[in-house]
Formats: structure tokens, C-alpha cells, sequence
């Protein structure tokens, strides 16, 4: 495998059900990336109902993949996986030892 031009440890934030716009099958959606921490200052941009708070951190997609899976999603909401991708386009997702 070529080196990686883009490497970075992130961990899913969401796995979903979509659908093959194509097929109309059901396949899965994941979002992997990182939850990163607001100042107060832009905490003060979002908007806020009465008696609620502002969001502490906001979740940042560095990669969203659709696939087709049968069963269940083999990832879960707050695993961490290594994400690479190479100069020929090749995108490796590893889970990270714990």
C-alpha cells in the first residue's frame, strides 16, 4: 500500500439506516470524526431556547461513508478507527487498539 497522504484517529459519531437511492435498499450511514470543545464565546452563537444551555461540544465529520451491509453496522457510537488515505485514492478505516 502506498504511504498515506491524510492519517487521523477519530471516532464515530453516528451510524444510521439510508436507503440506495438507486435500489431502494437499505444500507448504513456512519460519520466518523471528533467531538471538539467550544469556547464560551461560540457557544453564545447557537441558538438557545429558554432554559436550555448551549452545546459544550460540537461534533466536526471528517469522513461519512454509505455501504451496504447485511445485519448490523460493525461500528459502534464512540469507537475509536485510524482513517487513511492514500495518493491513489485507497481509504483504509482500522479500529484503534485499545
Amino acid at each position: 500500500m502506498p504511504d498515506p497522504i491524510f492519517t487521523k484517529v477519530v471516532e464515530v459519531l453516528g451510524v444510521s439506516r439510508a436507503v440506495e437511492s438507486a435500489t431502494g435498499k437499505a444500507i448504513f450511514q456512519v460519520t466518523f470524526g471528533e467531538m471538539v470543545a467550544l469556547s464560551n464565546p461560540m457557544r453564545g452563537f447557537f441558538p438557545q431556547p429558554q432554559g436550555t444551555m448551549p452545546p459544550e461540544k460540537l461534533g466536526v465529520n471528517v469522513l461519512v461513508l454509505f455501504f451496504d451491509a447485511s445485519g448490523s453496522a460493525p461500528f459502534r457510537v464512540g469507537s475509536r478507527w485510524t482513517v487513511n488515505v492514500t495518493s491513489s485514492g485507497e481509504i483504509t478505516v482500522k479500529p484503534v487498539s485499545a
